[in-house]
């Protein structure tokens, strides 16, 4: 029998989004994860923020969506699938068209992306790990329900298989098949940016069994 937990995307996106929806202490130590200046950080805690998840726009949808009327935060949550630069410049237009500020864009993922070149849309690269580890080192700030609810969710982590073991941390998956994985995968992601088409939604699907790296181009009706 097959024990192996199964990770799930959305669902550790609605988790992390109840966790800091549930307290504004620990709201405060999320923001302080994403911004290492602490200045940043309390100036972001001062805020009043609307917490989205899967927040829905014409060419795609984001994972998580933190937002003021003056300020957003954008964070794309992978759990197995890796990151698509691609995404980020959508973001970031579609941020840019219907406000008038700039968005702090950000992934959080298991493992880090490899060279990508230059990348003007995303503020920083997390891991779930970091995230985890964030929280229970600086859990004796909180009060003992917030320590509960950030407990709970640390353990939702380990038991969904979404942390790395530590001798797993550097490791990178093999998972080509006669060519090179990264660089097939970074091509059609600057293929996908380059294309621009305002009406169609574009996605990089990594390899499955046999079948290789595809670019699939299409209207989200389809």
């Amino acid at each position: 029998m097959n024990t192996t937990p199964t990770r799930n995307e959305d669902l550790t996106t609605d988790k992390l989004a109840e966790l800091i929806r549930s307290d504004k202490s620990i709201l405060a130590l999320f923001l302080r994860f994403l911004f290492p200046d602490d200045l940043e950080a309390r100036k972001g805690a001062a805020l009043h923020w609307d917490i989205e998840t899967q927040h829905r726009f014409r060419n795609g949808r984001i994972d998580l969506l933190l937002h003021t009327p003056a300020v957003a935060i954008i964070i794309e949550c992978k759990v197995d699938d890796g990151q698509k630069i691609y995404q980020l410049a959508k973001y970031h237009e579609y941020w840019t068209t219907n406000h008038s500020s700039h968005p702090h864009i950000f992934w959080l993922t298991r493992r880090k992306s490899g060279p990508m070149g230059r990348n003007d849309f995303l503020t920083r690269e997390l891991l779930w790990n970091d995230l985890h580890d964030h929280f229970i080192s600086l859990r004796d700030q909180l009060s003992r329900s917030a320590q509960i609810r950030v407990e709970a969710f640390c353990e939702y982590l380990r038991a969904a298989a979404i942390l790395l073991n530590r001798n797993e941390r550097n490791q990178r998956v093999s998972r080509n098949r006669g060519y090179d994985f990264d660089f097939a995968e970074g091509l059609l992601d600057r293929i996908a940016a380059k294309l621009d088409l305002k009406d169609f939604e574009t996605e990089v699907v990594s390899p499955v069994n046999e079948v290789p790296h595809r670019l699939f181009v299409g209207q989200p009706s389809w």
